[in-house]
């Protein structure tokens, strides 16, 4: 699956996000660019569970009760990143 290229969030997601483990930033990264689990799970050579695991940790860090509020809540902690846009164009 090929990312929509109005949601440019990767450089912001991969250098960013002191509450999150480098590999818990990955997994944001990929559902804010549409992936469900069993796409993350084949793209980081995880299990489903393993995912899962990672979204119930990143949900607890951010106190966010769905994935869209872990993205957005993410991406406001971030800040701003020279040329990398905080919301797609829609």
């Amino acid at each position: 699956m090929e990312s929509s290229p109005s949601l440019q969030v990767g450089p912001r997601l991969r250098h960013r996000g002191s509450k999150l483990s480098p590999r818990q930033v990955r997994v944001v990264e990929l559902v804010a660019r549409g992936l469900g689990d069993k796409q993350i799970a084949a793209e980081l050579g995880i299990s489903e569970e393993t995912v899962a695991f990672h979204f119930r940790s990143a949900f607890r860090r951010y106190g966010a009760r769905s994935r869209a509020a872990l993205v957005a809540s993410y991406l406001a902690e971030s800040g701003p990143d020279d040329g990398v846009p905080p919301y797609p164009n829609v």
